[in-house]
């Protein structure tokens, strides 16, 4: 009897966990978007321009370290190698949430990852700062067309000014994922670059009735001298308090591997290491 009511139990237990599970990944991207906080991520031990991916383990590893910081739903940007492995593992270490990434819109390979994982995503994000460059508009349809039978949204995106003066970026897509940098825009400051993000966030969302969750904001933390882990902590700090603004942290780890400027390996909240910056004392 005592056997019966053991297995009752876990089985009870498990029937909770997968029907709490299946309620999470039926809820729509609006929700995901206004409730959870999310975190932008390239995983440590990684270097595409040299083939490098990282393990299982290392993936996993990372993800522990982001939950431990809060984050509940994260966005990622590629699906080859190893990467395509990233949402189940993520899933498994209690993210309630993934935008999966596909880089390159047109490699079969990397959309049928993507579409083979759909079971562990909540959304996809195919392509990123490409479309007139490294992929037509033609080409980002056709990656639409070949994720649409997985019924999960799919959005891709650009810099937050093409949203303001190109319809084919504002009209793609299911949800809208831009990238807003006020350290791009030449605003070097806390509170400016906070009021700048608001702004052009605010630009977008008048312009359309999708929901708007930013994919890339921040501030790198070194590589400039008017940078510096107190600016990063500081920005998003304010950033935080505008609760109108939806946006995902960026980027996760440090990224070595990003040497064609000398701001661009800093932008992590830890660094390659795991070892947090200042700014992870704002989620604890």
């Amino acid at each position: 009897m005592k056997k019966l009511i053991f297995l009752f139990t876990v089985f009870i237990l498990i029937f909770n966990i997968n029907f709490i599970s299946a309620a999470e990944d039926n809820l729509p991207i609006e929700r995901r978007i206004n409730t959870l906080q999310w975190v932008s991520y390239a995983p440590t031990n990684f270097n595409p321009e040299q083939g490098i991916f990282p393990s299982d383990e290392s993936i996993r590893a990372d993800m522990r370290v982001l939950r431990a910081a809060g984050f509940n739903g994260i966005i990622t940007y590629a699906s080859d190698g190893t990467l395509y492995r990233i949402p189940k593992i993520a899933k498994e270490e209690g993210f309630k949430s993934v935008i999966m990434g596909v880089w390159d819109v047109k490699n079969n390979v990397e959309l049928q990852n993507a579409k083979n994982q759909a079971y562990y995503v909540s959304a996809y994000s195919i392509g990123n700062e490409g479309l007139y460059g490294r992929y037509s508009l033609e080409e980002l349809n056709d990656a639409y067309d070949f994720l649409d039978v997985t019924g999960k949204p799919i959005t891709t995106t650009e810099e937050r000014n093409d949203y303001l003066i190109d319809n084919n970026v504002l009209n793609f897509g299911d949800f809208l994922l831009p990238n807003i940098h006020p350290y791009w825009d030449g605003v070097v400051s806390a509170g400016d670059g906070a009021n700048h993000v608001k702004n052009q966030y605010m630009a977008i969302k008048a312009l359309t009735n999708k929901s708007i969750l930013i994919k890339e904001t921040g501030y790198p933390t070194a590589g400039d001298a008017r940078v510096s882990e107190n600016l990063q902590k500081s920005f998003y700090a304010k950033l935080a308090k505008k609760k109108k603004v939806k946006f995902s942290y960026f980027e996760a780890f440090n990224q070595p591997w990003k040497d064609n400027l000398a701001v661009e390996p800093h932008w992590g909240l830890f660094k390659s290491d795991r070892t947090p910056k200042k700014v992870v004392s704002l989620f604890n």
